[in-house]
């Protein structure tokens, strides 16, 4: 989960910014009902936020 993969480089003060990135993406998808789709709910956000 990209989540905790987040989180854990949180915790040793490791930067992770395109983790952080495709997770702003992830919760653009789940912001347009897509939370149960799979990764093309990201090409979806993508296209929304045109």
């Amino acid at each position: 989960d990209l989540r905790l993969a987040l989180g854990l480089a949180e915790s040793v003060s490791q930067s992770t910014p395109i983790a952080a990135a495709a997770n702003e993406l992830y919760k653009v998808a789940k912001s347009h009902g897509l939370s149960d789709e799979d990764f093309s709910a990201v090409i979806e956000a993508l296209k929304a936020k045109k």
